[in-house]
């Protein structure tokens, strides 16, 4: 097995591991409830106090890189799955 279908195979576990993440009812609904308390706060809060509306800015920003981090992994195990069924099929990538 070489480097490069080690690397490929990676990639697809981390994809399904991430898909998991996806699909748990218990994240997803943490994630909601975490958006939803901060984009509520965040409208809510004073407009004199800049570094509160930051921070729940900040936080509600977060919330969105980490399922985009997750779709990110997705999409690269399928990417990499795409290429390892290549591989045994015998077609290169140039």
């Amino acid at each position: 097995m070489t480097d490069n279908e080690l690397e490929l195979r990676r990639k697809v576990a981390a994809a399904e591991r991430a898909r998991a993440f996806i699909d748990d009812p218990l994240l997803q609904g943490a994630f909601e409830a975490l958006d939803a308390r901060y984009l509520l706060a965040w409208r809510n809060s004073p407009a004199d106090q800049p570094e509160l509306r930051e921070r729940l800015w900040l936080y509600l920003q977060a919330i969105s890189e980490v399922r985009a981090e997750l779709n990110r992994a997705l999409e690269d195990g399928e990417m990499a799955r795409a290429a390892l069924d290549d591989m045994r099929a015998g077609i290169t990538n140039p």
